[in-house]
């Protein structure tokens, strides 16, 4: 097994996403996958929340964090991602 997801990319639908390790597919809409994508490229939320912003021209009064922190718990569920060291109970992140 060479990496442990296949992503089929669906344009402006998302992509399809099968986990080999758990044997599941998963949907992600467009959205979920982008988050998806960064959130495996070691981006933190606010990061992701920007990204979101400029791709999708969102209004700077909207506060989406609360939606980026629901998908990234949701893919964590999905075990579609891990938690980092500084997200995981009981570890604090050192400044």
């Amino acid at each position: 097994m060479k990496g442990r997801f296949v992503i089929k990319d669906m344009g402006k639908e998302g992509a399809m996403v099968y986990d080999q390790k758990q044997d599941e597919v998963h949907f992600l809409n467009a959205v979920a996958h982008l988050i998806w994508t960064l959130s495996r490229e070691n981006r933190t939320s606010a990061e992701i929340e920007r990204t979101l912003r400029e791709r999708y021209h969102s209004e700077d009064r909207r506060d989406i964090s609360l939606d980026v922190e629901a998908c990234l718990r949701e893919l964590r569920e999905k075990k579609l991602l891990s938690l980092s060291p500084s997200q995981k109970p009981g570890i604090k992140k050192r400044k």
